[in-house]
């Protein structure tokens, strides 16, 4: 008869505990992004087909420039945010209230910097409009509160968030977007639509979580909140940088057209990796808590993620590769049939971004966010120097192979990092 110790059951507990705290967390992620995302992708593809490829082409324009701009609200807080409350869900409020407070007195500030300054550039009054609807998005996700809702490992209520925001952009948009000419309403309904999003889920924060947003203007707690947070801002800098680049690159040397080209497959790679970032964030929280306490499950459940990840995005890229030109056609249609090569080069970007989550999610989780940004940072050299050079002579396919050299470089470093720097804390 098998004599076990108290110490194996309660690490037989604890690694149970784990699992089904990550399995809760991955299936309302699913749940949540399932909806929001899928309808999402869906509303952009009725827009890629009414819109046109310009017109499609000036609306992906306008959101990259306020992705790039959003990091100046967001201040690294969200993140951060979740690092901190899963520390300490226990005075939660002291961390949510001041890191609130920032994010949209940072919007306000952005937005009316930003919106002023569009009337000083020499752009047709469409393209103006078009980044001001977009720039709304400053606003409107400032006080979006998913970030506290990973935090506290209460992933379902994200769920209402999430179709709240999907339903309004979908409706919205064929309601209001009937032709090429209606790029000026898609911006605005876009940005609008996360008004009522983050009104939803401040709702079940209060009625659910009983936390109440209180402002609260203490300077002193903003600056050592940043002091922190102001890492994870660069890194979310890098990463966008790293992101859309290629898309700023041929925004220069091309014109709407080809972006528009680059922006459909582009949009598909991305809804799909932001889909295989859902179990590393359901992952994230956990790995946050139990590094250093507990260190054998910390390695056995970082490579339970390694090993799911890099699986799933094996097959992902091979039936994207296969079946590249079926996929771009049904989605957007005959007009954007030149997009299947870019596909079908990008598609290889799914394992080595879900990869790269493997690795990315633990250096964050462990308070290593320094040396992420210097992997990240890497990442960004290559793609500057890669789109640089191959994006003049080759176009669309020079801004494809352009993303797979510097995901490669990134995975890379971020390896290189996770062995030295976090499994070398246990040495």
């Amino acid at each position: 008869m098998e004599v076990i110790d108290q110490t194996t059951i309660t690490k037989r507990i604890l690694t149970k505990s784990i699992a089904q705290r990550v399995a809760s967390n991955f299936g309302w992620s699913v749940v949540s992004e399932g909806i929001g995302k899928g309808v999402s992708f869906i509303t952009n593809i009725y827009l890629a087909r009414t819109l046109g490829v310009e017109n499609f082409g000036l609306f992906t324009l306008a959101q990259t420039i306020t992705f790039y701009l959003w990091l100046a609200v967001d201040l690294g807080t969200s993140m951060y945010g979740i690092r901190e409350i899963a520390k300490n869900k226990e005075h939660a409020e002291d961390i949510i209230n001041p890191l609130f407070t920032l994010r949209i007195t940072a919007g306000l500030v952005v937005f009316s910097i930003y919106v002023s300054s569009l009337f000083f550039f020499n752009m047709p009054m469409t393209n103006k409009l078009t980044f001001a609807g977009c720039g709304l998005y400053f606003l409107t996700y400032a006080f979006y509160s998913d970030w506290v809702f990973k935090g506290l490992e209460k992933f379902k209520y994200m769920a209402f968030g999430s179709f709240i925001f999907s339903m309004v952009f979908l409706m919205g948009t064929i309601y209001l977007v009937k032709g090429s000419s209606d790029v000026i309403s898609a911006s605005f309904v876009w940005s609008i639509s996360y008004f009522f999003g983050s009104t939803s889920l401040l709702y079940f924060l209060y009625r659910k979580l009983s936390i109440k947003y209180k402002p609260c203007f203490n300077f002193k707690i903003f600056f050592l909140h940043l002091r922190e947070s102001i890492y994870f801002m660069i890194s979310g800098s890098l990463m966008l940088i790293y992101h859309y680049l290629p898309i700023l690159f041929l925004s220069v040397f091309f014109t709407n057209h080809e972006v528009g080209l680059f922006a459909a497959p582009f949009r598909v790679v991305l809804t799909i990796g932001s889909a295989g970032f859902l179990l590393p964030s359901a992952f994230y929280p956990v790995l946050a808590e139990i590094y250093l306490n507990n260190t054998e499950n910390f390695k056995i459940t970082h490579k339970s993620l390694q090993i799911v990840m890099v699986t799933l995005g094996v097959s992902i890229a091979i039936v994207g590769a296969i079946l590249g030109e079926n996929i771009i056609i049904k989605l957007f249609g005959s007009e954007y049939v030149s997009s299947t090569r870019v596909f079908k080069i990008i598609i290889w970007l799914i394992p080595l971004y879900f990869i790269r989550y493997s690795f990315g999610s633990v250096i964050l989780a462990t308070g290593f966010q320094r040396w992420h940004n210097l992997a990240t940072f890497t990442g960004v050299v290559f793609m500057v120097i890669s789109s640089s050079l191959l994006i003049p002579k080759f176009n669309l396919i020079g801004a494809s192979l352009s993303l797979l050299i510097a995901e490669t470089a990134l995975v890379l470093s971020m390896s290189m990092i996770s062995r030295s720097k976090v499994y070398g804390e246990f040495e």
